[in-house]
């Protein structure tokens, strides 16, 4: 049973790896164009999703201009389904890109299970 899981994880990256080779490079080429320019490079969730920020951000060997929006509304460490509630709410993508001070020129990355509440596509239309 687990060689399946393997075999099954392996056939989606290996998917991804065949059909979104040239957009992983067009971000990769982005964000090593920020850097060059002296931009910022941010990583969002929610929820579960948040976990991708954490994966960029503080690694050993990790880009260290990373910088992760990761507030406690986006996390699930105060209560289970809050960050659910708080990514469909309007406008608290806007307050984070002023907070952040998100500016032309840099790069957000966005994770997301759902792709279409306000969170997400909040924040990339202010990106």
């Amino acid at each position: 049973m687990y060689q399946k899981v393997f075999e099954e994880g392996y056939a989606v990256v290996k998917k991804i790896q065949e059909t979104q080779e040239d957009a992983i490079k067009q971000c990769a080429r982005l964000i090593a164009d920020a850097y060059i320019s002296n931009h910022t490079f941010f990583v969002s969730g929610s929820g579960h999703s948040h976990t991708v920020s954490e994966e960029f951000y503080g690694r050993a060997g990790g880009l260290a201009f990373t910088v992760p929006i990761l507030t406690s509304e986006l996390t699930m460490t105060e209560h289970p389904t809050k960050s659910s509630y708080i990514e469909k709410l309007s406008g608290y993508a806007e307050i984070l890109c002023e907070l952040y001070h998100i500016q032309e020129g840099d790069v957000v990355l966005i994770a997301s299970n759902s792709g279409r509440n306000a969170y997400p596509v909040e924040l990339a239309q202010c990106a």
